[in-house]
């Protein structure tokens, strides 16, 4: 079955997309990703979207000037849009742990400080006031709307009690619908309710299954089943034979649970294979600290990870990957889009800071230096083949 000839949907509508190329440690478009180059990649990979992170729109309180940063966002969704590709807006997490100049990893907070904290009633007054403002500014350029990230895990969830970030999601999205009536939102579940590998009472690696864990549940549940819900699609990120054990086949699961839980439509906002297995060893005094992940402790993705097929993880398997699960992804009859992570390589991890750790550095579908991966050319062929 091809996309030329499935009547399960129209996948003339299709959403077909990445995440923009970035430079950890700033999470917005990079300037390879605004290069003649780069769009003629995207373009003749058949992408029709891309997933970019906002900036904080305003320089202080009195929220009259907008921010250099905010500006810069506004050009870029413009740029895409006059090279016909559209953009689906990652309204900024509250936060999350990762690795600052020094590579110690600690909770970072994306909001200003005289926003308060999250147990003022103010900072979710201001929060109200942004997303509205942000979407009411974009409302001509961006109707998709992911709100904040990956909130099921811990990495992003950090300090926030469970109804601090319950409320938080439906703040932002509210305040969203409010400045644009015909925005769409949704959020994206991790799948995952650690992050990283668990173990039995032998020291073996147990098998992980990304899906809607019980706390994502709770969390879909409250914000897509209550009266009046800002919701209308959910998003989900999944690595299966990278982060959690298994392959492409699984993601047929984890798409009917979450269109169960959810009642709605399915964006696969995150899915990728990464194509590095390890790095150059830490050194055994540089353990003994804080990591999200033990694949950063140690460098390899045998750590914190897992293969796919019983593989160590290299640019050769990636678009074998990448054309079995766009596959599942056209002909699934709940899923809507696809936005494969991540287009580019990154320099360094956003997780840990080093060069060559697997966490983060090595998904890309092209090299850091913007030359073609083999997974680049698998991505092009298999969205042909669907949606061309």
């Amino acid at each position: 079955m091809t996309g030329k000839d499935t009547d399960m949907k129209d996948l003339s509508k299709f959403l077909v997309g990445t995440s923009v190329p970035f430079t950890p440690p700033v999470f917005s478009l990079n300037e390879f990703g605004r290069s003649e180059e780069n769009f003629k990649l995207m373009k003749n990979a058949g992408l029709n979207i891309v997933r970019n992170n906002t900036e904080f729109p305003f320089t202080d309180e009195s929220m009259t000037e907008e921010t250099a940063e905010y500006k810069q966002f506004k050009a870029d969704v413009k740029l895409y849009a006059a090279h016909g590709i559209g953009t689906l807006g990652l309204f900024m997490n509250p936060g999350q742990y990762m690795a600052d100049s020094e590579g110690n990893v600690s909770y970072v907070r994306h909001y200003p400080d005289w926003m308060g904290s999250y147990d003022d009633d103010k900072y979710y007054e201001i929060l109200a006031k942004v997303a509205e403002y942000i979407a009411c500014d974009l409302k001509d350029d961006i109707t998709y709307w992911q709100v904040a990230n990956e909130q099921d895990l811990t990495i992003f969830i950090g300090d926030m009690s469970h109804t601090q970030n319950e409320r938080w999601l439906d703040v932002a999205a509210r305040g969203i619908k409010k400045g644009n009536p015909n925005a769409l939102c949704g959020i994206n579940l991790a799948g995952s309710a650690g992050g990283g590998a668990e173990y039995d009472e032998n020291g073996n690696k147990k098998s992980i299954k990304q899906g809607v864990h019980p706390y994502a549940k709770e969390l879909v549940t409250k914000l897509y089943r209550c009266e009046n819900s800002p919701y209308d699609f959910i998003g989900l990120d999944g690595y299966f034979g990278s982060w959690s054990d298994g392959g492409p086949e699984d993601w047929i699961k984890y798409i009917d649970d979450a269109a169960e839980v959810s009642g709605k439509d399915v964006i696969i906002h995150e899915w990728g294979y990464s194509t590095l297995q390890r790095g150059t060893p830490r050194p055994e005094e540089d353990k003994h600290r804080f990591f999200n992940t033990e694949t950063c402790r140690e460098k390899d993705m045998d750590a914190g990870g897992f293969r796919w097929l019983g593989k160590e993880h290299s640019e050769w398997l990636q678009p074998e990957f990448i054309m079995e699960c766009v596959k599942i992804f056209a002909e699934h009859p709940k899923c809507i889009g696809h936005l494969f992570f991540q287009w580019q390589d990154q320099a360094t991890c956003w997780q840990c800071g080093e060069p060559d750790c697997p966490a983060e550095t090595s998904w890309g579908c092209i090299r850091a230096d913007g030359t073609p991966k083999p997974g680049y050319y698998g991505l092009a062929a298999a969205n042909k083949k669907y949606f061309g």
